[in-house]
């Protein structure tokens, strides 16, 4: 397993740094490593030899800095955490992530899940049910047969996790925009509307060689514009710096993608890490492809979905009925 590690902080003033180091060896004990030990600093060099050294070096009272591991055993990448959760008090402010994601997952996983079950759905909610009910009965239309295999080319075993989520996004999304193909133009014009809902991400990225980039489109396009937030407007015509909406929006769309859409693409924040605590514990696995075989005509995947919805602070409103 590879990983770079970021993490930067400053101390609490008149924080005893040496007893900062102390603890920093204390907590490494579990850890197959060698110390070296300056003053103001303290290096872990890994005994394995593949993992850079970890560096805590205290000057200024901050630290700055980063580590790429390379170990094999998912535990010992989690000791390492401990590690920072050890000192993280003695800090005013201290920051880590990590490229793919781990550092969330595993601030989540000892704790109560914050996401709860609601089963109870609300009017719309009562009408996207009818809509997952309905389409049971009908073939995909050719638009979205189209998005489909620029999805997931036509791979077997490679569809959605829930085939009655993924279309019922698809549809919402083909319907507001009047979509009737996939041409440059009308990738161009999904791009520039889904360019004000997540910031810079969408614009850089060729849809045609990234079927990742066109399931972040499309689910991108339904939150910003068929969510509430916080009963404030829609998503899409909401300032940016509003508290919590910026997390939400990032949780929603890659959690929605990983949880229903078959798309992993680590995790991008703590919240993104309470919705896959929560499908883990509601689906008793993480073989979320369990959706496709339940028997309630989509009763369960709506309740997970809105669920997940309620925790972001979004509610569904359908902006063409």
């Amino acid at each position: 397993m590879g990983c770079t590690i970021f993490y930067k902080g400053k101390l609490k003033e008149n924080t005893n740094i040496q007893g900062v180091i102390e603890i920093i060896k204390s907590t490494s004990k579990n850890i197959d490593c060698s110390i070296i030990e300056n003053k103001d600093s303290i290096t872990l060099l890994f005994n394995q030899g593949k993992t850079e050294p970890l560096v805590f070096d205290f000057k200024n009272d901050k630290i700055d800095n980063f580590c790429k591991w390379n170990g094999i055993e998912e535990q010992e990448f989690y000791k390492i955490f401990d590690i920072f959760i050890s000192i993280k008090p003695y800090f005013k402010s201290l920051k880590i992530e990590d490229d793919g994601g781990f550092w969330y997952t595993y601030n989540t996983m000892q704790k109560p899940c914050k996401v709860i079950r609601r089963t109870t759905l609300r009017n719309n909610e009562i009408k996207l049910l009818e809509r997952i009910k309905a389409n049971s009965l009908t073939e995909f239309s050719q638009i979205e047969k189209d998005i489909f295999k620029q999805m997931y080319h036509n791979i077997e075993g490679s569809g959605p996790y829930s085939y009655r989520i993924w279309r019922l996004i698809v549809q919402d999304v083909v319907k507001l925009f009047d979509v009737t193909e996939l041409d440059k133009n009308t990738q161009a014009y999904l791009i520039k509307k889904a360019n004000k809902i997540i910031l810079d991400y969408f614009s850089y990225f060729d849809i045609e060689n990234n079927s990742v980039n066109l399931k972040a489109l499309i689910v991108a396009l339904w939150v910003g514009e068929f969510m509430l937030y916080k009963d404030l407007e829609i998503v899409s015509s909401l300032d940016d710096n509003i508290r919590g909406l910026n997390g939400s929006k990032e949780a929603a769309v890659w959690g929605i993608m990983s949880s229903f859409l078959n798309c992993h693409s680590g995790m991008v924040n703590t919240k993104h890490s309470e919705i896959d605590k929560f499908m883990v514990q509601q689906l008793s696995c993480e073989f979320y492809f369990i959706l496709n075989e339940l028997k309630d005509e989509g009763k369960t995947e709506l309740e997970l979905l809105v669920s997940i919805l309620d925790y972001l602070g979004f509610k569904y409103y359908c902006p063409y009925t």
